[in-house]
């Protein structure tokens, strides 16, 4: 699985699932590890992850996800100092968008 197939799923969970919200940081934080990212950065960037997720008001946590990417500073600043961390981040984000153009080329739509 890609690391974007892994970060995707992980929010499609946190979306679905609040029970998985006690679990969402560390398994986050693995996945950017497990990219090469440092510990203590990827810790960082999941932790406010979650906290920035936990507060979206809105239902597409993918779109939240996104904001966080493009708009948390602190979310970019910690990223940028990470070259696997800011790969990983760009490589969901692709994800995100390879999923919307199958599904608006098929009909079917993200909820």
């Amino acid at each position: 699985m890609s690391i974007g197939q892994k970060i995707y799923q992980l929010i499609e969970q946190f979306a679905v699932e609040p029970a998985f919200w006690k679990q969402f940081t560390s398994a986050f934080k693995n996945v950017l590890v497990d990219q090469g990212a440092a510990d203590d950065l990827a810790h960082k960037m999941a932790t406010i992850a979650f906290d920035a997720l936990r507060l979206h008001s809105g239902t597409d946590y993918h779109l939240g996800m996104v904001e966080v990417i493009a708009l948390h500073p602190e979310f970019e600043q910690t990223m940028y100092q990470d070259i696997a961390a800011t790969s990983a981040m760009h490589k969901y984000m692709t994800f995100c968008m390879d999923i919307d153009n199958m599904q608006s080329v098929t009909g079917s739509t993200r909820q």
